[in-house]
């Protein structure tokens, strides 16, 4: 049965490190707007709306709608909670699958949105009633977010796995000074060796300087390796950072019944990575271990850990309109180029084990950190809207988005998006497993006074993935709205985000007849936002 949302690894991350995939490409992309408090409060379905900065992220013709100045600043607060739990690859609980539900929850102070605009009346009857220029920030995604889990397992450990991706390479290349620039050594192996999580295998007493094993494996009277007892696993995995647009906004309204605008779009990515492994022996006795003749001591635990560290900038540029065919009614559009980023990367790794004696407990790490900076293309967004006013009493408003993340691309600095070989199998799988992601925004004002506002919002986005079923992301948002009899006004929005289900698969699935761990995450992010805001 086809998964409702992609599978992320430890191990798979941590070997393609400063490798590019389809993941990276997809979580640099995708957008989860906030804002506004009114724009959020209102689904943000704000492309036929206008008026509001909130809006501009959708439609820069909204600047042109809105015959005042206006400055705005939007603090707020955004909760993500994480529901982990263990399951197998059919769903259902297992001893060697991390089985203890957890639920973790972080809290961080936001800044989505600040902004001001500036509108100026030609005084003309006709033609170009008023243009208005401004500068604004909101922010298009929020990477905050914990996961933790754990259980016990009998069947299969991290170290194992490391030790089948070892097999095939001689120690005396894992222990070259140079192994860090061998392309053909993961980094993982070479601090899993150092910290003492794999070594190599014995035959008749001779080393088999190309075959390993791991610290919490043995070889059994059969002649089969596997795990020696049973093992205490942690999981657990931590991300933050922001992506934010400035935009640099131009507008203009012609006859009150057409407004046009343009935004040049700056993008600012600041993502931050960590996660990690953790292994301790329920009873260090059954995994006694011999580091010479003399020697014996038995495993105690073992943690390894990967961080990645992104950082990014790039341009983009975008122009629509709206226009009020008749008294009530507007209709929006919009079409954004894709932008143009600039993307660099560093990563590192470090491990440790521990043993009942403690002479013989070993660490390791990078001895500097990976680094890759390379140029990536983001999709194109289409934007259309539909919005009624219903005099001074209130509007409904529907948007369509259309991004085509097939089109995402990586490429090397000075190279150009086609032709690229270095990025061949990247690009190629992006093609083969994206597509075209679908977003409906729903939104309602309601003006019981000239005064306040509620407002009310809804949002569905569907998979960009081939592969997956049932993965939609989807948003509630409810908000109220004050604005005085002079220039002062606040608004306050809250939303509730439910993303897909994800499977987490700890590491790769290395036994024939055993799968390795797998979690089942179910994130909820909440969000609440609070806009105080001027005209003049």
């Amino acid at each position: 049965m086809k998964k409702t949302i992609i599978i992320s690894m430890l191990a798979g991350l941590a070997l393609s490190a400063g490798a590019q995939n389809m993941w990276d490409a997809y979580n640099y992309s995708q957008t989860n707007y906030l804002g506004t408090a009114r724009s959020v409060g209102m689904g943000n379905a704000m492309t036929a709306v206008g008026g509001d900065l909130g809006s501009l992220t959708f439609n820069p013709a909204g600047s042109a709608v809105a015959g005042y100045s206006q400055i705005t600043l939007s603090p707020g607060i955004s909760i993500a909670s994480v529901n982990a739990m263990g399951l197998t690859l059919d769903g259902d609980k297992s001893p060697y699958c991390f089985g203890d539900e957890n639920v973790n929850s972080k809290t961080k102070m936001i800044f989505p949105h600040f902004g001001f605009m500036f509108n100026f009346d030609t005084h003309r009857t006709r033609g170009v009633k008023s243009w208005s220029f401004g500068i604004t920030g909101n922010a298009t995604n929020n990477y905050n977010s914990e996961l933790y889990a754990s259980g016990e397992n009998m069947h299969s450990s991290y170290m194992g796995w490391l030790s089948t991706q070892a097999n095939g390479i001689n120690v005396n290349d894992i222990k070259a000074s140079n192994a860090w620039d061998n392309a053909s050594i993961p980094w993982p192996v070479i601090v899993g060796w150092d910290a003492g999580l794999i070594s190599n295998t014995v035959e008749d007493g001779e080393i088999i300087p190309d075959q390993y094993i791991g610290t919490s494996e043995k070889i059994f009277p059969d002649g089969t390796m596997g795990i020696a007892g049973d093992l205490s696993q942690k999981y657990g995995r931590l991300t933050s950072g922001n992506k934010y647009d400035i935009l640099m906004n131009f507008g203009a309204n012609i006859n009150d019944k057409l407004f046009i605008g343009a935004n040049l779009g700056v993008t600012s990515l600041d993502y931050r990575y960590n996660e990690y492994i953790y292994e301790a022996a329920v009873d260090p006795q059954d995994f006694d271990l011999n580091f010479d003749e003399t020697a014996k001591t038995y495993f105690r635990d073992m943690r390894s850990r990967f961080a990645l560290d992104t950082d990014g900038s790039g341009v983009y540029f975008k122009a629509g309109f709206i226009a009020t065919p008749f008294s009530g009614l507007r209709l929006g559009a919009a079409i954004q180029t894709p932008t143009a980023m600039t993307i660099k990367e560093s990563w590192s790794y470090d491990a440790y084990t521990t043993y009942t004696d403690s002479q013989w407990d070993a660490s390791g790490g990078t001895d500097y950190p990976g680094t890759s900076t390379y140029h990536f293309r983001t999709p194109y967004l289409l934007d259309a809207g539909i919005a009624y006013t219903f005099g001074n009493y209130g509007m409904i408003s529907a948007d369509y988005e259309l991004c085509d993340y097939s089109t995402m691309r990586f490429r090397t600095r000075g190279s150009n998006f086609y032709g690229d070989d270095d990025y061949a199998i990247q690009n190629e799988d992006i093609v083969a497993g994206m597509k075209a992601s679908h977003l409906f925004r729903l939104g309602a004002e309601f003006r019981p006074t000239p005064s306040f506002a509620v407002r009310a919002g809804y949002n569905y986005t569907s998979t960009p993935f081939k592969d997956t079923v049932n993965a939609a992301r989807q948003a509630v948002s409810a908000g109220l709205g004050y604005s005085s009899n002079g220039s002062f006004f606040a608004d306050l929005a809250v939303r509730a985000t439910f993303m897909p289900d994800e499977f987490v698969k700890v590491y790769e699935d290395y036994l024939n007849d055993m799968p390795s761990p797998e979690i089942l995450a179910k994130t909820k992010k909440w969000d609440v936002i609070f806009t105080l805001g001027w005209r003049f």
